[in-house]
C-alpha cells in the first residue's frame, strides 16, 4: 500500500529540518574556523613582528624596554617582566654600562635559585591562581589582581639567562597544558635576542675595555680625551687630567711572581673605580700606569679627590704570602683650558711630566704645581 501524502510530507519536513540543522552547524563550525584562522593569522603576524624586534635589538637595555612594550600591547597582557639571572654579572665588567642608569633598580635572579623554582622542566611552566610567593618572585610587589602566569626559561645551552613572565588577570589565560608550544617558541625567540645582545655587547667591551682590571683601555682615552677637550674649547669647562703610576709593584713582580702583580692591579683598579665619580674615566694605559679624566673639574677638586685616592690605596688590605703589602702611588695633575696646554696630547703630556715629579719625590704624592724654570 503507498504510504500516504501526510507521511511523504512529515518525511520531507524532517529531512528539511535536519538538513538546515546541519547546515548551521557547519555555518557555525566554519565561522568558527574561519575566527580561529584569523586568530592563528594575527598571532603569527605578532610572532614576525616581535621576532623582528629581537633580532634587531642591539643592545639588552634595548630589547628588553621594546620587546616588554610590544608584547603587553599586542598580547593584551597586564603583567609582562623579563627577569635576568646573576650570570650577567660574570659576564660583564659593568652593569652600569650594559644597561644605562636604571640598572640599580634592576633585581637580578639567583641562578640556583630559579632553577629550584623552574624544577627540572626545559619548557613553560603555567599556573591558573598561583600561589603569592611565586607572583612576588616574579613579578614583584604589584601583582595583586594576577589571576594566572606564564613562566618561561631563557636557555643558551646549559645556562639559564633568566625567564620571561607573562601575567593576566583571568584565570583561564594560562592554565597548565594551555598554549605551551606558542609560549616556547616564544621563549626561544627571546633567548636567542638576548645571547646575540650579550655577544654583541661583549665584542663593544672588549674593544675599549683592559681585559685584566676591566677599566678602559688607552683605545677608548683616545676618542674620551679627544671629545672632552672639545667640549673644553667649546664651553671653557674645566677638564683635570691625572696620571697615577704605581710604586713598586716591579718589587711585587719580582718576589712573588706575575700572578700576585696581576692580582695587585686588579686591587688598584677596584680602589680607583670606587673612588671617583660617574662621570670620570678610570683608564689603564700599559703595565702599571692609569689615567683619570675629571670633566667639569678644577685643580683644586682633582687634587682632593687623589689625594683621598692616595689614603685609600695606603689603607688598602693586600696581602701576598700572609704578608700585608704597602700601595702607593705617584700621581701627576693637570687641567685645561690653560694657555700651555693646546691640545689633549699635551695636557697628558703635563700630568705624565708631574708624575715624575711626584716620583722623585719620594712617590706616594700628588703634584700639581707647574716646575720652575
Amino acid at each position: 500500500m503507498p504510504p500516504s501524502t501526510d507521511k511523504i510530507a512529515d518525511a520531507r519536513d524532517r529531512i528539511i529540518r535536519k538538513l538546515s540543522h546541519e547546515n548551521k552547524e557547519l555555518k557555525h563550525r566554519l565561522a568558527q574556523f574561519m575566527e580561529n584562522a584569523k586568530y592563528n593569522e594575527n598571532i603569527m603576524a605578532n610572532f614576525d613582528e616581535i621576532e623582528k624586534i629581537v633580532l634587531s635589538s642591539q643592545t639588552i637595555q634595548e630589547l628588553l624596554r621594546v620587546f616588554t612594550k610590544e608584547i603587553r600591547k599586542r598580547f593584551g597582557l597586564e603583567y609582562v617582566q623579563v627577569r635576568l639571572t646573576d650570570y650577567l654579572k660574570n659576564t660583564f665588567w659593568s652593569l652600569t654600562q650594559l644597561l644605562g642608569p636604571n640598572v640599580r633598580n634592576l633585581s637580578l635572579l639567583e641562578e640556583k635559585e630559579l632553577t629550584r623554582y623552574l624544577s627540572v622542566r626545559e619548557g613553560p611552566v603555567l599556573a591558573s591562581d598561583p600561589p603569592g610567593e611565586w607572583k612576588e618572585y616574579f613579578f614583584g610587589k604589584d601583582h595583586r589582581k594576577l589571576k594566572s602566569m606564564a613562566v618561561i626559561p631563557l636557555r643558551e645551552k646549559e645556562k639559564l639567562l633568566g625567564c620571561l613572565c607573562l601575567g593576566s588577570r583571568s584565570p583561564k589565560r594560562y592554565e597548565p597544558g594551555n598554549q605551551t608550544m606558542l609560549l616556547k617558541r616564544l621563549g626561544t625567540m627571546v633567548a636567542i635576542g638576548l645571547k646575540n645582545t650579550i655577544a654583541h655587547q661583549q665584542l663593544e667591551q672588549m674593544a675599549v675595555r683592559d681585559m685584566l682590571t676591566g677599566l678602559y683601555n688607552r683605545h677608548y682615552l683616545n676618542d674620551k680625551i679627544n671629545a672632552e677637550f672639545q667640549r673644553v674649547e667649546r664651553y671653557n669647562h674645566p677638564l683635570s687630567c691625572a696620571v697615577i703610576d704605581l710604586d713598586g709593584l716591579k718589587n711585587v713582580n719580582d718576589q712573588f711572581g706575575h700572578a700576585e702583580g696581576d692580582r695587585l692591579l686588579r686591587c688598584v683598579a677596584d680602589t680607583l673605580r670606587t673612588s671617583v665619580r660617574k662621570a670620570d674615566a678610570v683608564i689603564r694605559t700599559g703595565g702599571d700606569e692609569f689615567l683619570i679624566l675629571f670633566p667639569s673639574t678644577d685643580l683644586q677638586n682633582a687634587v682632593h679627590a687623589l689625594r683621598n685616592i692616595i689614603r685609600r690605596l695606603k689603607a688598602a688590605e693586600f696581602r701576598t704570602e700572609g704578608r700585608l703589602q704597602k700601595i702607593s702611588a705617584s700621581i701627576g695633575v693637570a687641567v685645561c683650558p690653560h694657555p700651555k696646554i693646546r691640545s689633549a696630547d699635551e695636557l697628558i703630556s703635563a700630568a705624565d711630566h708631574r708624575m715624575y715629579l711626584a716620583k722623585k719625590k719620594g712617590g706616594a704624592r700628588v703634584e700639581w704645581r707647574e716646575e720652575k724654570s
